[in-house]
């Protein structure tokens, strides 16, 4: 049975070594665009679905509506392609469903890593984030520090089983990072921008749409994107809109890539292209 409890001496963090990601990416031939742009809960249902052997016809008429097409498809093309493939692309998707924190959690923004890290107790934080980057460490750091003059508990021992279920409380919802079934093509690239960069990116974006839209250049990427005055603002706004209709309308984008370079914007930023998508953050603890 997973363990978690208090200790009074320091817990003996060797039992999280396993969990700890290995260096280096694997090869995303394993898994199929389809799968890849699917969202956390459709990536679920379509393992389930593998798993116990439905047909993308029966998945399409449970779900219905576009999450029943695009799950249909993902089912289709597994059951189209050669079987190590298909096996391959099971195992990822089961190492997903398994996995306590997210692939390339180092990447997701620290603001929406210390939404996630803040509501927990000193004891919690220390024993979630020690097997982690030094990324989300010093995320962690930064608020215990601050709670430096506040009672504290003792440190949890946990073994390997326990301490992934508290990662999995506190970390759950937020998408791969990296990975195989991580973002692919543009939005690869978008979440490997410093977010600097990746701001400058949209609002440069939000100029060349812009100009486009008043020139009266065509295309349904741009379209209402030169609307209203092109302060910098507006600008960054109409930027937005051009990187959520680009990723949605990409083959290996969709909701999972969204969230994906949301996580890598500041919460604040992140929302406002979440809502240009007309999407909600999953992973925004309660």
């Amino acid at each position: 049975m997973p363990q978690c409890e208090p200790a009074l001496a320091d817990a003996d963090r060797d039992l999280a070594k396993p969990l700890r990601r290995p260096a280096g990416r694997v090869d995303d031939a394993r898994v199929h665009p389809a799968v890849a742009a699917l969202s956390l809960d459709e990536k679920g249902f379509v393992l389930g679905a593998a798993l116990g052997a439905v047909s993308a016809e029966v998945a399409s008429a449970q779900l219905g509506g576009a999450a029943g097409a695009r799950c249909a498809a993902a089912l289709g093309a597994l059951a189209a392609g050669p079987k190590p493939a298909r096996v391959a692309a099971i195992a990822e998707l089961i190492a997903l469903v398994r996995a306590p924190v997210p692939a390339g959690i180092e990447r997701i923004d620290a603001g929406w890593l210390r939404e996630r890290l803040l509501p927990q107790t000193a004891p919690t934080i220390r024993a979630v984030v020690a097997p982690l980057p030094e990324a989300v460490r010093a995320v962690a750091e930064e608020i215990l520090n601050a709670r430096v003059d506040e009672p504290d508990g003792p440190d949890l021992e946990c073994d390997a089983d326990g301490l992934a279920d508290l990662q999995r409380a506190v970390f759950g919802g937020l998408v791969p990072m990296d990975g195989p079934l991580g973002p692919r093509g543009h939005a690869r690239e978008l979440v490997a921008m410093p977010t600097a960069a990746l701001e400058e990116t949209i609002a440069r974006y939000g100029a060349d749409a812009t100009g486009a839209a008043r020139r009266g250049a065509p295309g349904p990427v741009i379209a209402g994107a030169g609307d209203g005055p092109t302060s910098a603002e507006a600008c960054f706004a109409a930027g937005l809109t051009v990187v959520e209709r680009l990723l949605g309308a990409a083959p290996d984008g969709g909701e999972a890539a969204v969230l994906a370079v949301a996580q890598r914007l500041p919460p604040e930023t992140g929302r406002r292209l979440l809502d240009a998508a007309g999407l909600e953050a999953p992973w925004v603890a309660s």
